[in-house]
């Protein structure tokens, strides 16, 4: 055969065509898990058109792609899930890729000061997450540490791609202790003596003294507590009157 035209030899003869298969287009698309947790919706931003020869084999598996806070789940065509796909001659193949969104979990400690606190638990990424912290009688609200820092007592945030640990944490309060000798002498002095003392901090209280008088004990008048001449302070200024 030479071009179109053959010329007959001495005996039979079969002409078979051959073929070259053509490059044509595929297209892959990218679903990925709703914040719901149910349902797919597709990147289109990562939608791919793709070129092999017709009639050829892809594996779904190797057009995945790396998404932040997602793991790849499965490839479909059409609605038939497969590991491979024919490309077809007519550019009219297309690749569904699903991606399940990942759960990471929040881990909420409660730090000095702190009662009680909320919000620890497994979330989707891209969830928005709020802890909070309930504070302890004679303690000021300080910050969320660990993970991430907050001086919000209250805080929201975004669920990452990793679990998150926070710790919740207060300050002492301190107070005014006023030692009132009331006509007596307390510590060498018949004035008040004032003391900055911690919430829950102890401070001892020798008896005061007068001449011609008796010591009847003291009046507290405030947040405090006295037990014998040891002086506990409460979550407010105290006064310790003697009588």
């Amino acid at each position: 055969i030479s071009g179109t035209t053959y010329t007959q030899g001495a005996g039979n003869c079969t002409l078979t065509a051959k073929w070259t298969a053509n490059a044509v287009n595929y297209t892959v698309r990218h679903w990925k898990m709703n914040l719901s947790g149910s349902g797919y919706t597709e990147d289109t931003a990562s939608r791919q058109t793709l070129t092999a020869n017709a009639d050829s084999t892809v594996t779904l598996a190797n057009l995945k792609k790396t998404f932040t806070g997602f793991t790849y789940k499965e490839g479909k065509v059409g609605n038939t899930v497969k590991t491979t796909a024919t490309v077809l001659p007519d550019g009219s193949l297309v690749i569904d890729l699903y991606y399940t969104r990942n759960q990471y979990t929040v881990t909420v400690n409660k730090g000095t000061g702190i009662s009680s606190v909320t919000g620890g638990g497994t979330y989707y990424y891209g969830a928005s997450v709020t802890v909070n912290a309930t504070v302890s009688t004679g303690y000021t609200w300080k910050n969320w540490t660990g993970s991430s820092t907050s001086t919000n007592q209250q805080y929201t945030f975004t669920m990452g791609a990793a679990n998150v640990t926070l710790t919740a944490n207060a300050t002492v309060n301190s107070y005014t202790l006023t030692v009132n000798p009331n006509g007596g002498s307390w510590n060498s002095t018949t004035s008040n003596s004032s003391f900055t003392l911690a919430y829950g901090g102890t401070k001892t209280i020798a008896n005061p003294t007068r001449t011609g008088y008796t010591f009847a004990g003291w009046t507290v008048s405030g947040s405090g507590s006295l037990s014998g001449t040891t002086y506990t302070q409460g979550a407010g200024n105290c006064t310790l009157t003697a009588k």
